[in-house]
């Protein structure tokens, strides 16, 4: 008795659900037909709405958005190029460690880098940096103390107070073109007055790097690079031109350079310490 009351409850709350898919328009295959019953045909006509409703009306989230969705970073940003952000550090415990062909090349261990201890200080201006491409502390010289007389130059100010020798752009020794140098204007340390003499007249202090710097006139002083006149910045034009360095791509006339994917692509430039891709 309990059982065949549960199945007529049950059979109660099955048949109005039955009777509305029948009547539903949406039915996939029809009335049942043959020896299909109109139990087989209901349990067919509900698998396949139910699938239907759920491949087509159910938005895409989850797993699927973010598949489709998210932008390439991270890891798949790093599998696409082989680098990433990775690049070969060198890591020293010594001073010798930063040797080179086994001669000190003047770099000492500094929190475990290699580091110049005597670094170029950075620029405050032209000044400066024209005396310093144009040579003229070479040979030191002080007020009214007559060291650039002998060679026929005319004692500077170098940009700090100091003094150096230079050859006056006319009635000295050596004309400006033997030395392959421009006319430019200077400080006469001896008396304060303005001089023209032979100097670097492309050099410049870099407002982006604070170092002095010089700018191109011509090819032939980019090596590889194509001179841009306008700008003075030796650019490039295609990747064959970027061969400071294995694997140079040019993007936007600057020439770029991979990284690193593991160790092995990293070569030891000093005598010691280690490297590794980082």
């Amino acid at each position: 008795m309990k059982r065949a009351a549960h199945l007529w409850i049950a059979l109660s709350f099955a048949l109005p659900f039955t009777a509305c898919v029948v009547t539903d328009g949406d039915d996939d295959d029809g009335a049942g037909t043959g020896d299909d019953t109109a139990g087989d045909d209901v349990a067919d006509d509900v698998a396949d709405d139910v699938a239907d409703d759920a491949a087509d009306d159910a938005p895409s989230t989850g797993a699927d958005d973010a598949a489709d969705d998210a932008p390439e970073t991270g890891a798949d940003d790093g599998a696409d190029t082989g680098t990433g952000d990775m690049a070969c550090v060198h890591t020293c415990g010594a001073d010798e460690d930063c040797f080179q062909g086994g001669m000190d090349v003047g770099l000492v261990c500094q929190d475990t880098q290699c580091v110049d201890p005597d670094p170029v200080p950075p620029c405050a201006d032209d000044a400066e940096c024209i005396a310093m491409f144009s040579g003229w502390a070479f040979t030191p010289c002080t007020m009214g103390g007559g060291e650039c007389d002998l060679t026929m130059q005319v004692c500077v100010d170098v940009g700090d107070g100091t003094g150096g020798c230079a050859y006056p752009a006319e009635g000295g020794a050596l004309s400006c073109d033997m030395l392959m140098m421009g006319e430019v204007e200077a400080t006469n340390l001896d008396d304060g007055s303005a001089v023209t003499v032979c100097g670097n007249a492309n050099a410049y202090c870099d407002a982006d790097t604070t170092f002095c710097s010089v700018r191109c006139v011509d090819d032939t002083t980019c090596g590889t690079l194509s001179c841009n006149v306008e700008t003075g910045v030796c650019e490039c034009d295609a990747d064959e031109d970027c061969s400071a360095l294995e694997g140079g791509t040019c993007v936007d006339t600057v020439c770029h350079y991979p990284g690193c994917a593991d160790d092995s692509e990293c070569t030891n430039p000093y005598d010691g310490g280690t490297i590794a891709c980082e």
